[in-house]
């Protein structure tokens, strides 16, 4: 094996990854799709193993895993010894992440934002659900990543933040129209709900354990935004899941709580590589500090 690898294909496989096809990653490093085979061609031979499978999208193999996330601690180690070894206020640091949409539609954001500045820190978010974003560590995508799972990744740390509470509310005149009798099987699958997206099984888990029964007996919306899904349930168009974290002090007025007293909660973990970054460190430690002012502990 090589003493150190091509650049050139290096870059030529981090952009298979980013953008999922040779195709793309041809037009982000503008070269042809022939460049892009020759080099992972080359790259795969050195190493001896395939790196991605040539599917649409494409699919990293478990070595092209272990690939990606060596490049990627490289990367922020280099770029740490240089920042501390020439400093300059024009010298910025990328920060890869995996976050799920309701923490940076509401919490993350403001907790994270005064440290980033300070750092200069570039934030790249990869937005996914949190019971998939253990996903992007194990496939090398990002350095750092909100995740429902606590288990940690060879290498990387997990730390508890605490629980986003989630509520299944609805406008006082859709309760009105629809849970008039109540909130019961009967009246749940006559109304219409509101889910984020098709891997989204936050109101699958209400309703097994509150009704015993699936969303998939339910007419649904999807609405993949987190303020645009909540705002969704205020103008009336379904009831669904909302997190303690996105409600306004004035809700109280316009949401109910379509069962009193219930609610899912949902923790989250901060795992990040361990021993990759003298910031990323202290990012975690920041990200702990204020999550814990914030979510359900």
């Amino acid at each position: 094996m090589r003493q150190d690898f091509d650049p050139r294909q290096i870059m030529a496989f981090m952009a298979i990854l980013e953008t999922g096809s040779f195709e793309a990653a041809s037009q982000k490093l503008n070269i042809t799709p022939a460049a892009i085979s020759q080099r992972m061609r080359a790259l795969e031979n050195a190493l001896g193993s395939p790196l991605v499978q040539r599917t649409r999208p494409c699919v990293v193999t478990r070595q092209g895993m272990k690939l990606a996330q060596f490049v990627r601690k490289r990367e922020l180690l280099l770029k740490d010894f240089q920042r501390e070894f020439s400093p300059s206020d024009k010298q910025f640091l990328e920060l890869n992440i995996s976050l799920n949409n309701d923490s940076i539609g509401s919490w993350f954001m403001p907790a994270i934002s005064a440290f980033v500045i300070k750092n200069r820190i570039l934030l790249n978010i990869q937005l996914i659900d949190q019971d998939l974003t253990h996903r992007h560590m194990e496939e090398g995508r990002v350095v750092a990543a909100l995740s429902s799972h606590q288990q940690a990744m060879r290498g990387c740390s997990s730390r508890f933040l605490g629980n986003l509470r989630y509520f299944m509310m609805a406008s006082q005149a859709f309760r009105l129209r629809w849970f008039s009798s109540g909130f019961n099987r009967e009246t749940a699958k006559l109304a219409p709900t509101l889910i984020f997206d098709r891997h989204d099984l936050l109101q699958e888990k209400f309703l097994q354990k509150y009704l015993g029964m699936s969303q998939n007996e339910c007419s649904c919306h999807y609405i993949p935004a987190s303020e645009p899904f909540t705002d969704a349930i205020r103008l009336g168009l379904g009831y669904g899941m909302v997190p303690h974290t996105l409600l306004k002090d004035t809700d109280h007025h316009d949401l109910v709580s379509v069962i009193a007293n219930a609610y899912i909660d949902v923790p989250l973990y901060w795992h990040q590589w361990d021993q990759a970054s003298d910031v990323l460190s202290a990012m975690g430690q920041e990200v702990t500090a204020k999550a814990e002012s914030i979510l359900i502990q």
